[in-house]
């Protein structure tokens, strides 16, 4: 909680690659094929979206999550 750290979100040749940087950490890499996903359409993958997303529907009315972006930045090969 209460870190700061960055990300960078790739695909080329049907191959994600997230990469998480952190100061003072070593960075954390993890490539998945993404040729056989659920998310494929027409030859389009995905689309980028940016924030947090509670993943449970139990606890107490005031549990939340939060993000702060300071920069995002979004290029598309083309």
């Amino acid at each position: 909680m209460n870190e700061k750290f960055s990300y960078t979100i790739t695909v080329e040749d049907e191959v994600q690659c997230v990469t998480i940087i952190s100061e003072g950490k070593l960075n954390i890499t993890k490539h998945s094929d993404i040729k056989d996903s659920d998310y494929r359409a027409g030859n389009q993958y995905m689309y980028f979206k940016a924030g947090v997303y509670n993943q449970h529907n139990e606890g107490a009315d005031r549990d939340y999550v939060q993000a702060t972006f300071s920069n995002i930045h979004n290029k598309h090969k083309g």
